[in-house]
């Protein structure tokens, strides 16, 4: 089956470190004594610095999984320059947006949203993260920065839960492998065998035909990356959701509810329908049994379908003999032709009355019911002579066509007006609907 979605290959893509940016109040930290600036403000700032540049000095040969990296042909270190003086930024925007909105009642979504933020503007590798994250972590569990001891659990529970229990971790794993061809698959399967084709589940299939709910969580709006994000569902509990979906329906939209709320008119027919549908729900599925699928043999499967065959006659033939055939639907419903033929009919003499030859007659009713009931037509090369001070009566019938036979106003139809034209004696006439409507 074609993939409907394409997977990335997160080891062989590099996408580079975007700058995040800091609340507008944010100025960089500035030793009051010394007047020196971040981050050689303090010595925390001083010594982390340091460390992240000793490291960054011999990237990409720190690690076998950054030389690695560096082996691929798309993999610029030019991408990274200025890296250590940019994590140190970031751990200073970060230090500076907790100390902002730590006492906000929104605090905490506030606070993980922007060190999420933070996160995603590493790229892939995310090359220094380990460091970011590591200095958070550490800033986090200090109790001058947050007395509240629940507050800085909650937020370091939420590194963890990013990272993967251990902040320092220099690459992220991801936590949900689930394939989204995986789930449309599962999704379209469910699509074709759920009922739609039940007039009173009909109108259900457009709704669900434009979804893809594939989202186990309420999805989440990041205001500073602008991203949403939501948790996928695995294969085992999308086909749990779709079934309890399934019995949703189906236990609300019933025959049983209909009738409860008068709205069961035609028994017979959703009888039929119901039948139907079983009858293609059975055929779909085939006549093999899984248990026994390489060794049952091709003569049961032909009994169990003429059995069935005859069964799911048995069942409709009842019904089916109440429907009217289709002559019986139609035998009162007028045609284009015999409207225009009736309509002619009511002239004196019939067509005689203004058509000089029955040729002439069936040219101009053949070309009338071409038009109106939108099959291709071409106009006569001959102009279509009707007989003398015949004009007046005539138009009336040509005015009772279109008011039969089109829903386009007459002013605006011009290809109408264009076939009226073919007649001689509207040939000349300069406005046809004011003459038809006399």
């Amino acid at each position: 089956m074609k993939s409907k979605f394409y997977k990335l290959n997160l080891q062989e893509t590099q996408l580079c470190h975007s700058k995040p940016y800091p609340l507008k109040s944010y100025k960089k930290p500035t030793n009051e004594k010394t007047g020196k600036e971040f981050p050689f403000c303090c010595e925390n700032h001083k010594e982390t610095y340091l460390r992240i540049k000793n490291w960054f000095e011999k990237f990409p040969n720190c690690c076998e999984e950054h030389k690695k990296w560096s082996r691929k042909s798309f993999f610029k270190t030019s991408r990274y320059i200025r890296l250590p003086e940019r994590i140190m930024d970031q751990i200073s925007f970060t230090e500076f947006h907790i100390e902002s909105f730590i006492d906000n009642n929104d605090w905490f979504d506030l606070i993980s949203e922007y060190i999420e933020y933070n996160i995603i503007s590493f790229g892939i590798p995310d090359v220094g993260l380990s460091f970011y994250l590591g200095y958070i972590q550490a800033y986090l569990k200090s109790e001058k920065v947050i007395p509240d001891e629940n507050k800085r659990k909650l937020l370091l529970q939420f590194i963890s839960s990013i990272t993967g229990s251990k902040a320092n971790k220099k690459e992220r794993k991801p936590s949900n492998n689930t394939n989204l061809n995986d789930l449309y698959n599962i999704y379209e399967s469910w699509l074709n065998e759920f009922p739609f084709e039940i007039s009173f589940l009909n109108h259900l299939q457009e709704k669900f035909e434009n979804e893809l709910p594939f989202g186990k969580s309420k999805p989440s709006f990041n205001r500073y990356s602008k991203l949403l994000k939501y948790q996928l569902h695995t294969t085992e509990s999308f086909t749990y959701y779709l079934s309890k979906l399934s019995n949703t329906l189906l236990t609300e939209l019933n025959t049983l509810s209909l009738y409860e709320n008068n709205k069961l008119s035609d028994p017979k027919k959703i009888e039929l329908e119901l039948l139907v549908v079983k009858r293609k729900k059975a055929i779909s599925h085939g006549f093999l049994s899984d248990s026994n699928l390489k060794n049952e043999p091709f003569q049961s499967i032909t009994k169990k379908w003429l059995k069935e065959e005859i069964e799911f006659i048995r069942e409709i033939k009842p019904l089916v003999d109440l429907r009217p055939t289709e002559n019986e639907n139609n035998k009162d419903v007028p045609t284009t032709k015999s409207i225009i033929i009736d309509e002619f009919n009511t002239l004196p003499k019939g067509w005689k009355y203004a058509f000089s030859s029955k040729q002439d007659f069936e040219t101009f009713v053949n070309l009338l019911i071409s038009f109106f009931e939108h099959k291709e037509y071409s106009l006569p090369k001959n102009t279509i002579k009707l007989k003398r001070s015949t004009k007046t009566k005539f138009a009336k019938s040509l005015g009772f066509f279109h008011k039969e036979l089109s829903e386009i106003p007459l002013a605006s139809d011009l290809k109408f007006i264009e076939i009226v034209k073919c007649l001689n004696h509207f040939q000349e006439e300069t406005n046809i609907p004011k003459v038809l409507s006399r």
